[in-house]
């Protein structure tokens, strides 16, 4: 049976200060939780970015050295008789050195876009600090 008030009333259960604490730690827990699986999925979506970015880096290397080794060839040809030598040479070396540049231009841009790493993270950390702020 409830406790009666001296008005008659029921007792209402006022919270201590420990469960109040732990009401505070539960929820800052809680807090740290989300932002730490945030932080977590930013690091793995960057990860993968800059694993691309390398692999796109690599094959643009590859293809402008390619392309500057059928250079060598078509300057080395160039002295020769046979047109149609040069013709392929020259089509050869102008499609790889516009792979590589074309790969070049499309690694930069993401290297550009990939820069700001944890920014989702640090606008939810300045979220919460402005909302704790009185």
């Amino acid at each position: 049976m409830p406790s009666l008030t001296p008005e008659g009333g029921p007792q209402v259960a006022r919270p201590t200060w420990t469960s109040a604490l732990r009401g505070v730690v539960r929820d800052t827990v809680a807090l740290a939780r989300v932002r730490l699986e945030l932080v977590a999925l930013e690091g793995r979506s960057h990860a993968q970015a800059v694993v691309a970015l390398l692999l796109l880096g690599w094959a643009a290397l590859c293809l402008l050295l390619l392309g500057l080794a059928f250079l060598a060839v078509l300057l080395t040809v160039l002295w020769w008789d046979t047109p149609m030598r040069v013709l392929a040479l020259a089509a050869f070396t102008f499609i790889f050195l516009t792979l590589g540049a074309v790969a070049a231009v499309w690694a930069w841009r993401n290297w550009q876009r990939e820069r700001n790493w944890f920014e989702a993270t640090r606008a939810e950390l300045a979220a919460d600090a402005q909302k704790l702020r009185p």
